[in-house]
């Protein structure tokens, strides 16, 4: 029953859509309109887009570093107190309790700059060069297009 309903919904929209374009007698050409002028305010929306993508980006890579401090300051509070480093067991720095503390400094060290390039593709050379080409040529780059929601144009 279901695609009997969409079928015949979609017969009456054709039909009807038929019926708006059908050409008036005496006129064999269809004007265009010319396309509406750019918002005045589009590069200012350009500019608060990228000012709220590096902020956004300072407070994950911030966050980023701020939990693997804390982490690290957790590690270093829990660990139990003794008269030598490597205990006796030759590990000298790499004993298992500062094996621990490594891997907080090794994932940090693999994650922080894998954001910072994630997110730092929204820097001020990269603006510079959407407003030159948004005021030469009036067109975006469709990342930035996709992103630039009416939010920013307020």
């Amino acid at each position: 029953m279901k695609p009997f309903l969409l079928l015949a919904g979609l017969l009456l929209a054709e039909g009807s859509a038929a019926a708006q374009t059908a050409s008036v007698p005496g006129s064999a050409s269809v004007q265009v309109a010319a396309p509406a002028p750019a918002a005045p305010d589009t590069l200012a929306a350009i500019h608060r887009l990228f000012a709220a993508k590096r902020r956004r980006g300072n407070f994950i890579v911030g966050g980023t570093l701020a939990a693997a401090l804390g982490t690290a300051g957790v590690v270093v509070a829990n660990r139990p107190t003794e008269s030598s480093s490597s205990n006796g067991s030759g590990f000298g720095v790499m004993s298992p309790n500062n094996l621990d503390l490594a891997m907080v400094g090794i994932v940090t060290a693999l994650v922080v700059p894998t954001e910072a390039l994630l997110l730092g593709g929204w820097g001020a050379k990269y603006e510079q060069r959407v407003a030159t080409a948004w005021q030469q040529q009036h067109q975006l780059p469709r990342a930035v297009k996709r992103r630039l929601k009416a939010r920013y144009f307020r």
